[in-house]
C-alpha cells in the first residue's frame, strides 16, 4: 500500500542514488486529492538509502505543474523486500490506467544519467508564474457586434534541438515529440 507524502514536492537528490526508474509511456487523465482532473505522467523510482531502498511513485500533474509523491508506509524498504514493493508500485500505477516502461538507466554513463535525471519534471521545483506588471485581471468586455471570422490555424514549429552522439535529449523534448507523434498519427488515422 502506498500513501501520499504531503511534505515532498520534488526530488532534489543526486542521480548516483538512482537504482531503478520506470516512467509512463503516455500521459493519462487523473484526479488526485486537492487537484482537478488533468493529464498526468507517472514515475516509479528506486533510490539507494542507508539501510535499504527507498521506493517512490511520483505523479507529475501537467496543468498544475506540480509533483505528488506516494511511498510505502515507513519509507525505506529492506533489500530483500524491495522487488515485491516495487512490483506493488507498478500495479498501483497500472490500476490507474498507466503503462510503465523501464527507463534502462543502466545503459547511461554518469554524465548522461545526471542530465536525464535533472530533466525529469519530478526533479524540478514548482515556481508559480509571476503576474505581469500593469496587467489587468482577465475580464472580457465586448461592445462590438459579433462578426464571423475564418479560423486560421497557426502552427508553431518546434525549435530544432541538436543532440550530439551519445547524448540523451532532455525528457521535456521527448514528451513534446511524443505529443506531436500522437497528433500526427491521429490525423493520419482520421483520414482513413
Amino acid at each position: 500500500m502506498f500513501v501520499q507524502q504531503q511534505n515532498l514536492s520534488f526530488l532534489n537528490l543526486p542521480a548516483k542514488r538512482l537504482r531503478r526508474l520506470f516512467s509512463s509511456t503516455v500521459d493519462e487523465q487523473v484526479a488526485l486529492q486537492d487537484y482537478p482532473a488533468q493529464m498526468t505522467s507517472v514515475y516509479l523510482v528506486g533510490l539507494a538509502s542507508n539501510s535499504g531502498i527507498q521506493i517512490l511513485l511520483g505523479f507529475y500533474l501537467r496543468d498544475s505543474r506540480r509533483s505528488v509523491f506516494f511511498a510505502p508506509p515507513g519509507g525505506e524498504v529492506a533489500l530483500d523486500k524491495a522487488e515485491a514493493v516495487f512490483q506493488e508500485g507498478l500495479e498501483f500505477a497500472e490500476s490507474m490506467g498507466f503503462i510503465l516502461a523501464d527507463a534502462d538507466i543502466h545503459q547511461y554513463n554518469q554524465q548522461q544519467l545526471d542530465s536525464f535525471w535533472r530533466g525529469l519534471p519530478i526533479c524540478r521545483r514548482y515556481v508559480p508564474p509571476e503576474p505581469q506588471p500593469g496587467q489587468a485581471p482577465d475580464k472580457q468586455i465586448v461592445n462590438a457586434q459579433p462578426a464571423i471570422e475564418a479560423q486560421v490555424e497557426v502552427r508553431k514549429e518546434p525549435p530544432v534541438v541538436v543532440v550530439r552522439e551519445g547524448q540523451i535529449p532532455p525528457a521535456v523534448d521527448l514528451k513534446e515529440r511524443r505529443k506531436r507523434c500522437r497528433e500526427s498519427l491521429g490525423r493520419f488515422l482520421a483520414s482513413l
